[in-house]
């Protein structure tokens, strides 16, 4: 069915000529895989799934970027970086070799056993040392830390 045609099935069926009537004529449109003009709202911008609408900027609520690489720099959030290691059955402490970390990173650590998690967090110069109960199952230890 042509678009015209799709309006005229419509305009016997809705008797009104209304934003719902061109919304259902742009559904019927697309199903049929006919190119329909957009939906508009009186005195409203047009817009379509296609349309390149820019970077917005920090200071408009956006992230001033078209990458999520330059989203995180222009918010100032930094990556997260990821070490891990393993620690033996009931060995008391462990420390990974995390490069970049400070005393100040956010550091988060995930174990592969369920219960076996750090007693104690300590966050170094590029290291992050934790202390275990002496009773725990061996288990591969990741440290995520930005």
């Amino acid at each position: 069915m042509e678009n015209s045609k799709l309006s005229g099935f419509l305009d016997e069926k809705i008797s009104r000529k209304s934003f719902i009537r061109k919304a259902l004529i742009g559904v019927l449109a697309a199903a049929a895989g006919i190119a329909a003009a957009p939906a508009r709202l009186a005195g409203a911008a047009s817009l379509s799934f296609n349309d390149n609408l820019g970077t917005l900027p920090v200071t408009a609520g956006g992230t001033g970027a078209s990458s999520a690489e330059g989203a995180r720099s222009n918010l100032g959030i930094e990556e997260w970086k990821e070490a891990s290691g393993n620690i033996t059955a009931n060995a008391a402490s462990m420390s990974i070799s995390c490069p970049g970390m400070t005393s100040s990173s956010t550091v988060e650590v995930y174990s592969s056993v369920w219960g076996v998690i750090p007693l104690g967090v300590t966050a170094g110069n590029s290291s992050v040392s934790m202390s275990f109960s002496n009773s725990h199952a061996a288990a591969s230890i990741k440290v995520r830390y930005r």
